[in-house]
């Protein structure tokens, strides 16, 4: 099956519309949680690991991306 143009930049604009509404829900529920869960338990080391991870899985999906 070959892909054409259009059927490559309609599935392009599909992900980028389910990753948009995928950050928009993550964002709602730590909102919510944030507000009904005490969260200070988790320090600052905790954070920063969760911040560098998700920064590799950042660039390894670009890399993916341009591969």
């Amino acid at each position: 099956m070959t892909v054409t143009p259009v059927l490559k930049l309609t599935l392009q604009w599909i992900g980028n519309g389910l990753a948009i509404i995928g950050i928009f829900f993550v964002i709602l529920r730590l909102y919510r949680d944030w507000h009904v869960h005490d969260l200070s338990y988790i320090s600052l080391n905790i954070w920063l690991a969760i911040t560098c991870l998700a920064i590799f899985y950042c660039f390894d999906s670009f890399l993916l991306v341009f591969s």
